[in-house]
């Protein structure tokens, strides 16, 4: 990896460490599950201090577009998608005040789309568990979880240390009827969530919907790190 030249001698070093990289992985010079250059290396390549590098590699990370893994290195983690896409940060939350409802809870072989999410062969045993949750006798999610192993043992757990969440909007179905009372072809939110282990296995799945009526995401938004929000008098041609 040939040496970068200078940066500029406006803005932060590691805000542009954090740029170019941005910029090399969103071009697709590093792609999903690709392993960024050791610290060393990046420190010779930008010229830079390895306090800058992982100031800007933790930028990234608490951005979701990377993930450190200890004894193994920085994975991207982004994914590039036609579509337009916000990356939000946030927390497990917490469902203390609710109660749930197991429908039912079975172990069955996975089939291609789990296995593909697991990342395990075809046939693999998961754990399927039908959940209503529920306060006040307003219904509020359906969730269907799935997790590695059996119904034996499905309980012993792992420690998770991060999950992936794609949220879309969806048509109730005939499920969604009879565990949540919503007319079939109601328009929904639902969710998808894969949990990862520190050594990056894919231990469970999470496919909840939503009641339209009892639930909605609220999200605080914010200027980047360094950057900046004006005020501008100009509609972008986005929100027109």
């Amino acid at each position: 990896m040939a040496k970068k030249t200078r940066f500029s001698a406006y803005g932060s070093l590691h805000e542009q460490v954090r740029q170019d990289l941005l910029d090399r992985i969103l071009a697709g010079e590093y792609r999903y599950g690709d392993r960024l250059p050791p610290e060393d290396e990046l420190c010779q390549y930008y010229g830079v201090s390895r306090i800058t590098v992982r100031r800007a590699v933790s930028e990234l990370a608490a951005q979701f577009i990377v993930v450190r893994r200890r004894g193994v290195g920085t994975e991207v983690t982004f994914r590039s998608s036609n579509r337009r896409v916000f990356r939000l940060s946030g927390f497990f939350e917490n469902n203390s005040l609710f109660q749930h409802d197991l429908h039912f809870e079975k172990t069955i072989e996975a089939d291609e789309n789990l296995a593909k999410i697991f990342d395990c062969p075809v046939g693999t045993p998961v754990v399927h568990r039908r959940v209503v949750t529920h306060l006040d006798k307003k219904r509020f999610t359906l969730a269907e979880i799935y997790s590695r192993g059996d119904s034996k043992n499905w309980s012993l757990g792992h420690r998770i240390e991060r999950a992936e969440q794609e949220i879309t909007a969806e048509l109730a179905d005939e499920t969604v009827f009879e565990c949540l009372g919503l007319a079939v072809g109601t328009p929904m939110l639902a969710a998808r969530r894969t949990y990862y282990t520190a050594g990056n296995e894919r231990v469970r799945y999470l496919y909840s919907r939503y009641h339209p009526e009892n639930y909605r995401f609220l999200v605080d938004l914010q200027p980047g790190s360094g950057q900046p929000m004006f005020e501008s008098n100009i509609t972008p041609p986005d929100m027109r």
